[in-house]
């Protein structure tokens, strides 16, 4: 049986890790055979609803002080096979020299236990300071592997002597199944909702700008923005399901079903013309509600991940050069916005070019996913080649 540890992912909340989780997983299967996946978790209460769906085991994420951190992480590597390392943005803007440490730990501990370690599809940086830099140079090249999900990643790590080991492949969360339509889990007013001839357009928005706006300290835009777009797309009478893609009841400042119902509420819109989707669901059933989209706005990654790979013509509203890594796949990327710098009147002249030209750009998006799912798979396949090196 080959273990294989993989940290940086949530089963509960962010509908990002388990999308990438699963993908990778049932990849995996089909290279190595028998395969036990052991997540890393920081909340077990949130996660464990979870464990039977996903067939994972979880352990907890170590806790305590440094150098004890460091001893509990060293020793839960023991009887593992392999370590992914999935933080979906890592060494990221200005960290303490604690958070380097423990960014780092996660790659460097498990390789001096000579375990065949794997950083994996992530996007990296900016490195803005030294601890950054240092931290991220070290780590990273002790990688065996070392893989980015965007050129721009590519090009930071160039300024840290690592872009010749880096690779370049998309989001595993590409190959994710939509559920079937009849396995669909949700109240029946959303069923009514997505089964009504009448189109109707995506939009999921993220708690993650609005945390960004105040990590960087700047001047709060992201939620106003959003709010005269939705003001607007309800004006023009389009019809609109609000897809939460993070559920965090117990955390309001992350939760973006929060975030939809306050801005629909400071409205005070009728809503016979909008719906939100308040059921818990997993990746792949909220894959299927975007894949009906007419056209999709997103906020968050991998919500515009779910709406691109079943060819929705899509809008990105973000805070990291991720986006627009992930649009240039599909030729798209004049359709990824940054929260900080674009304006309403932006916002609104790309989408209705994307609702003018929605089967033009469908086409474009359909043609390039083929391609796109065979370098997913390549990646994983590198992945499951390393451990038969160490066999």
């Amino acid at each position: 049986m080959t273990t294989v540890h993989i940290t940086g992912l949530c089963l509960g909340g962010n509908k990002g890790g388990p999308a990438i989780l699963s993908g990778l997983v049932a990849l995996l299967k089909s290279h190595i055979d028998p395969l036990n996946v052991v997540l890393e978790c920081g909340n077990l209460k949130r996660d464990l609803p979870w464990q039977e769906h996903y067939g994972v085991d979880l352990v907890p994420r170590p806790r305590g002080r440094f150098p004890i951190y460091l001893w509990k992480r060293f020793l839960m590597y023991r009887g593992v096979d392999l370590v992914i390392d999935m933080h979906g943005v890592k060494f990221h803007g200005p960290t303490r020299v604690g958070i380097n440490i423990g960014a780092a730990s996660t790659i460097l501990l498990p390789r001096l236990r000579r375990i065949p370690t794997v950083s994996f599809t992530q996007t990296y940086g900016p490195f803005v300071n030294l601890a950054t830099r240092t931290a991220a140079r070290i780590a990273l090249g002790s990688a065996n592997l070392l893989f980015a999900r965007e050129p721009e990643s590519v090009n930071i790590l160039k300024t840290i002597g690592l872009g010749e080991k880096c690779q370049l492949f998309p989001d595993v969360a590409m190959v994710l199944p939509c559920a079937d339509w009849a396995d669909l889990e949700c109240a029946p007013e959303v069923k009514d909702f997505v089964s009504d001839s009448e189109p109707y357009i995506g939009v999921s928005l993220s708690t993650k700008v609005i945390l960004d706006e105040k990590r960087q300290g700047v001047t709060p835009r992201y939620e106003h923005l959003m709010t005269q777009f939705v003001k607007w797309l309800l004006d023009q009478d389009y019809r609109v399901l609000f897809i939460p893609h993070t559920y965090l009841a117990h955390n309001p400042g992350g939760d973006d079903l929060g975030l939809t119902l306050r801005i629909l509420d400071n409205l005070s819109t009728s809503s016979e013309r909008y719906l939100v989707v308040q059921d818990d669901l997993a990746p792949d059933e909220l894959k299927t509600l975007f894949s009906r989209s007419q056209v999709f706005v997103g906020s968050r990654y991998h919500s515009l991940i779910a709406a691109l790979s079943t060819g929705v013509p899509s809008l990105a509203v973000g805070w990291s050069h991720k986006y627009d890594g992930l649009l240039s796949l599909f030729g798209m990327e004049r359709f990824s916005q940054w929260a900080s710098q674009t304006t309403l009147d932006q916002v609104c002249y790309a989408f209705e070019d994307l609702v003018d030209h929605r089967d033009e750009y469908s086409d474009m998006i359909r043609a390039e996913l083929p391609d796109v799912k065979k370098r997913v798979e390549k990646s994983v396949e590198q992945v499951a080649s390393l451990m038969s090196k160490y066999r």
